[in-house]
């Protein structure tokens, strides 16, 4: 991956702030601005020590990088076909946010993915229950920079 540079919080809360869809440094990637899809964007998630993980990520290339000046990485995309039997838990897919619905033999189905970074070694998919490692891995739609 070519070198980026250091992406600090007041990046991400400028990035957050603007509200407009973001280009990907690595990929180049822009949503067009009448899609509803942000494939390269800002983030934050709660840690389990109470405190909020900020980063960036393209969903098109994995690029991702931390809000706290380290360096960038290329995250992993695990993907699997989520079965469960019916019905769906709360509409939604944790993980993707895909609406689940009950299929005519009473399963509920769909396919699922998670981005991860490169130091998460899987993930239990907290829909159907079931542990993905490298072996759930699938290539990302777009080159990035190596």
């Amino acid at each position: 991956m070519k070198k980026h540079l250091p992406y600090t919080e007041d990046d991400w809360q400028v990035n957050y702030a603007a509200g407009v869809k973001l280009t990907c440094p690595d990929c180049g990637w822009r949503d067009p601005d009448q899609s509803l899809l942000n494939h390269y964007n800002v983030y934050s998630l709660p840690r389990a020590d109470g405190s909020i993980r900020r980063y960036r990520m393209c969903k098109k290339c994995g690029f991702g990088q931390e809000a706290d000046g380290s360096p960038a990485y290329r995250c992993w995309h695990s993907h699997h076909r989520c079965v469960l039997p019916g019905p769906p838990p709360d509409g939604e897919c944790f993980h993707c946010d895909s609406r689940l619905q009950t299929g005519p033999d009473g399963t509920v189905e769909h396919l699922c993915g998670k981005y991860l970074r490169p130091t998460e070694p899987g993930y239990t998919c907290q829909t159907c229950g079931n542990f993905y490692d490298r072996d759930s891995e699938v290539s990302w739609p777009a080159e990035g920079s190596g």
